[in-house]
């Protein structure tokens, strides 16, 4: 069953005070009438919510991979994730898209003269008349135009859907003490949009999912690419650091040893002026010692110092005098 009450069902019903709500409206009827046997309404509305949890679980996975298509999320999905996904994603598609055939099928749709999908009046007036008809003792003066300017207003909402019509009217019957028209107009546009959501899930999702794999395989290499780019251009900068710093170190090599070589000639100068102040130093030494000696000798010590001298110069002379030849060789010589 497509609503909780078909449009064909008896026009005259009770509400609280036996009064059975009727109007001519494009051949219309607001029912004010009990639900259908309550056993098949509670498995209906238990499916429905299963349906609609099935319906938002997509959504979400949905939204999520249109925030991770225009955002690049800190831990976003990988491409073997989502295709990990694709089986889940399909039957859960397959699913909801089951729900809608049962929860809102095309017969409850016609076309406008400009060929828009409308959904028709009497499953409108139906599932409105059931929402009235379940407010106690709340009947207005004329339940006839009321009824009526509900429905238009209602169905003049764009993108109207039996399933938001359905979770609306349940939600207004749930918070408000009675149907005042701007609010259940407000009701049914917000839940309108809820559904226009979960049905871009149920269409486009599949979809969505195959196209985030190409983005997030062109956004990996994307990525790859530019963290090869940057390690690259990151060991370019270190070899040329590193070739600056050897570069310098030479230079400081090379000046090292011309200062080396320049520190070396100057003390090999000083130490030659030290050596020859040396040996003028040990010539005035020994000068002054002689002096020093000759001062300090005893008369005994200078006799004979005196005395060596003579006969260190008798020594010399005797050593100039070629020696005599022998006699035999002088007679010889005769």
């Amino acid at each position: 069953m497509s609503t909780p009450r078909d449009p064909t069902e008896s026009k005259q019903a009770k509400n609280g005070r036996s009064k059975a709500i009727t109007f001519n409206s494009s051949n219309s009827l607001a029912i004010a009438a009990p639900p259908p046997n309550a056993d098949e309404m509670v498995k209906w509305w238990r499916a429905f919510k299963r349906f609609m949890a099935d319906c938002d679980e997509l959504a979400e996975y949905y939204g999520s991979l249109w925030t991770e298509r225009i955002e690049e999320a800190e831990h976003a999905r990988t491409p073997a994730e989502l295709e990990d996904d694709a089986d889940w994603c399909q039957k859960l598609v397959a699913k909801c898209e089951a729900g809608l055939e049962r929860f809102d099928p095309e017969d409850n749709y016609e076309q406008d003269h400009e060929g828009n999908e409308m959904l028709k009046t009497g499953p409108i007036a139906a599932r409105l008349g059931m929402m009235i008809g379940s407010f106690i003792n709340t009947l207005p003066q004329s339940p006839e135009l009321f009824g009526r300017a509900m429905i238009e207003q209602v169905a003049d909402i764009e993108g109207l859907s039996m399933p938001a019509l359905e979770t609306a009217c349940r939600e207004i019957v749930r918070t408000e003490k009675w149907p005042d028209i701007p609010k259940v107009v407000a009701v049914v546009s917000e839940h309108i949009n809820e559904w226009n959501t979960r049905r871009r899930a149920v269409f486009w999702v599949e979809r969505e999912r195959l196209e985030l794999i190409s983005i997030l395989t062109k956004r990996e290499e994307k990525k790859k690419k530019g963290e090869r780019e940057r390690a690259i251009t990151g060991q370019r900068y270190a070899v040329n650091q590193w070739i600056r710093e050897t570069q310098r170190l030479a230079r400081e090599i090379e000046a090292g040893k011309v200062a080396l070589a320049e520190e070396i000639e100057r003390r090999n100068a000083r130490l030659a002026m030290l050596a020859q102040k040396l040996a003028e130093a040990e010539r005035r030494e020994s000068e002054e010692m002689r002096k020093l000696r000759a001062l300090t000798m005893t008369e005994e010590e200078q006799e004979e110092q005196a005395i060596a001298k003579a006969n260190r110069a008798g020594s010399a002379e005797l050593r100039l005098i070629p020696p005599r030849a022998p006699c035999t060789q002088a007679r010889s010589e005769r």
